[in-house]
């Protein structure tokens, strides 16, 4: 969140320009523009490619905008829950590929449908081993999840009543921790798993302990939320005919693309 720091002090420089797009066109009276953002380590949903995200939400949500005629301005936030956060205050309008919980929609307003299910792993170290077989093969051991993760009401609940778990900033850190010993398992997202975990230090130990459906959903906040029923329309209709997994594809492709450079 480097540019939302930046004040008007700098009105002469580049930064200035970089503050007003970052801040200033999510908060609009009108809505002139939607900003979009989502979590910069979720390949191939969303991720970050220098200080922009791409991934397959990302291109969704530019197809809805543009068969509206509406322009698009992607907001990377740096983390998850600073992605969270922004779209909860205006600074952006949409964020993409949120789980929906009670209290998330105190924030947001979810698109319908969802996008896709999305399965969540758990992940243990290379040398490291666990017998699971429900939920409950979990208690006693110290867990590690990344800030501003949730994995559907149930399992949250149970996490919080039954577990015994670390809060981490992101998904390396998670992965750092998981190999230096601090955990003994990890909680995040498959796809999170396969295309940034360390394969030479981290397995997968459990490929879905739970599925959550995965939505767009307007802020609150934003004055974007009259495009919501055509949101509804472009998501029904990209599930429907195929083109969110296509574009998931493309985004796994583009992001592997990415990690070469």
């Amino acid at each position: 969140m480097r540019a939302v720091k930046l004040g008007l002090g700098v009105a002469a420089s580049s930064l200035f320009l970089v503050a007003v797009t970052v801040t200033a066109l999510g908060g609009t009276a009108d809505c002139s523009r939607i900003v979009v953002t989502g979590h910069p380590q979720y390949a191939p949903v969303s991720f970050a490619s220098g200080n922009t995200l791409e991934g397959g939400a990302i291109a969704l949500v530019r197809r809805i905008a543009q068969d509206n005629g509406m322009p698009v301005t992607v907001l990377n936030a740096g983390s998850w829950d600073a992605a969270q956060k922004a779209t909860a205050d205006g600074t952006a309008d949409v964020i993409v590929g949120i789980y929906l919980t009670p209290e998330r929609e105190k924030g947001f307003s979810y698109v319908r449908p969802a996008m896709a299910d999305d399965p969540s792993s758990v992940i243990v170290s290379r040398e490291g081993k666990l017998n699971y077989t429900a939920w409950s093969s979990l208690v006693g051991k110290k867990g590690l999840v990344s800030e501003g993760e949730s994995y559907g009401v149930k399992f949250d609940d149970f996490m919080a009543s039954r577990l015994t778990v670390e809060k981490v900033k992101d998904f390396p850190a998670l992965f750092a921790a998981l190999v230096s010993g601090t955990g003994d398992y990890g909680l995040i997202g498959y796809y999170a798993a396969i295309t940034g975990a360390p394969k030479d230090k981290v397995k997968i130990a459990v490929k879905s302990f739970t599925s959550e459906p995965m939505y767009i959903a307007f802020g609150k906040n934003s004055a974007c939320r009259s495009l919501e029923p055509a949101f509804r329309k472009g998501i029904r209709a990209a599930v429907k005919d195929g083109t969110v997994n296509r574009l998931w594809e493309i985004g796994l492709a583009d992001f592997e693309q990415t990690k070469g450079q």
